[in-house]
């Protein structure tokens, strides 16, 4: 007999999206917060790369840490997302080395909680769903 769960995949999916956007604001702010630090260098969050590699074919069987001991695999953080140091741009107008660009930050910030927001919207409708199948599609009336 076939196993069906009950929670399909989209629930699992949808939960790694939230915990990666959650992140990636972190990450952001953190900029923002030292877009005044000379020769601070840009970090950006691979979240895009990480929810394909969680996604995609072969997902289940990519290496996982089990243990505090063990090494981590390649340069990621806690979510699996890759976080990486931004280079200088040639075309930067400042002479400090930093390469945060507060107006690109902004836009990101933005662009990350809409994304975050449509997840947990999409998260909500899907329990609300399985919340009616469970009440018997009345409402619990």
């Amino acid at each position: 007999m076939e196993k069906i769960p009950l929670f399909d995949r989209t629930i699992s999916l949808l939960s790694r999206v939230m915990d990666l956007r959650a992140r990636n604001h972190k990450v952001i702010i953190s900029n923002i917060a030292n877009a005044d630090t000379p020769d601070y260098k840009e970090f950006r969050m691979h979240v895009d790369e990480a929810l394909k590699r969680h996604s995609g074919p072969g997902s289940a069987r990519r290496l996982r840490r089990t243990s505090r001991a063990h090494f981590p695999v390649g340069r990621q953080d806690a979510a699996g997302a890759r976080v990486t140091r931004e280079p200088t741009s040639p075309n930067s107008l400042r002479g400090d080395g930093n390469t945060v660009d507060p107006d690109r930050s902004m836009s990101r910030m933005a662009e990350n909680s809409l994304l975050y927001n449509t997840a947990a919207q999409i998260l909500n409708k899907k329990l609300q769903g399985i919340k009616a199948a469970i009440q018997g599609g009345s409402g619990g009336k």
